[in-house]
């Protein structure tokens, strides 16, 4: 899993059954990994736009607030969901799957609070 926002970018890894942070090799509780991916999956559009739109500021999509890469195994290629940045007067986020025609809008809070997750808050927990 890598996620990318402007200001930071983590990736985690599987390594036999433990998830890890690429960056250090510190183990994450798998859990809390696989309640993120859960929750990434059952992300449901609230709508599809059919068409690739031009203008892709109007979606908050000309920089997007992040984008989230899964590579799935036996596959080359990471699985991509790019979401946008809030876009005034519309409450939910556009997003896109890079290599698939047109948008979506996804409900805004489940996309929050996946893009704010962090690497911190997938390790275990350590007792007071």
């Amino acid at each position: 899993i890598t996620m990318e926002q402007p200001n930071r970018v983590w990736t985690t890894e599987r390594a036999g059954e433990q998830w890890i942070c690429a960056d250090g090799g510190t183990a994450l509780e798998t859990e809390r990994v696989e309640t993120f991916l859960t929750q990434l999956l059952d992300l449901r559009a609230a709508e599809l736009l059919e068409a690739q739109p031009s203008d892709m500021t109007r979606y908050g999509l000309d920089t997007p607030d992040g984008t989230i890469s899964v590579w799935l195994q036996d596959q080359p290629e990471p699985q991509r969901l790019v979401v946008g940045t809030t876009v005034e007067g519309v409450p939910d986020r556009y997003a896109q799957v890079p290599g698939r025609p047109g948008l979506m809008r996804l409900p805004a809070e489940p996309v929050v609070q996946l893009l704010a997750t962090t690497p911190d808050q997938l390790r275990p927990m350590t007792p007071d």
